[in-house]
């Protein structure tokens, strides 16, 4: 079943294109085709990878790896099909680094009906 799913076009689409404003946020610009009612569209800006050097507990003295860290998290009802969003940048963002990921998820059944990528 899951090998299906994964072989079958998403029904939606979703086009992006990302800026950085004054505030060093980066504003998301997004339009989707036709949507059905009970529709969101969510939103993360994402760090490609990191590594934190642990300084105590079990971990204590390692360094550890992390990828596709989630900096900002933003879901937006839809009502058109198309507009802006702001996502918050962190004090250490390098664009990059960075990615946006946004995915159509209908409300009731969670099911998601479109995803897309873009690098900043």
């Amino acid at each position: 079943m899951i090998s299906g799913v994964l072989n079958t076009a998403a029904p939606n689409t979703i086009t992006l294109h990302t800026k950085l404003n004054e505030k060093n946020e980066v504003v998301v610009s997004y339009q989707t085709n036709n949507q059905p009612k009970n529709t969101v569209l969510n939103f993360a800006l994402v760090k490609s990878a990191t590594e934190t050097d642990v300084k105590n507990g079990e971990n204590g003295g390692k360094k550890l790896s992390h990828i596709n860290i989630v900096r900002d998290f933003k879901t937006v009802e839809l009502t058109t099909n198309n507009g802006n969003l702001a996502l918050t940048t962190p004090p250490e963002f390098k664009a990059k680094d960075y990615k946006v990921i946004a995915y159509l998820q209908d409300k009731n059944s969670f099911r998601v009906t479109g995803a897309t990528e873009i690098s900043l």
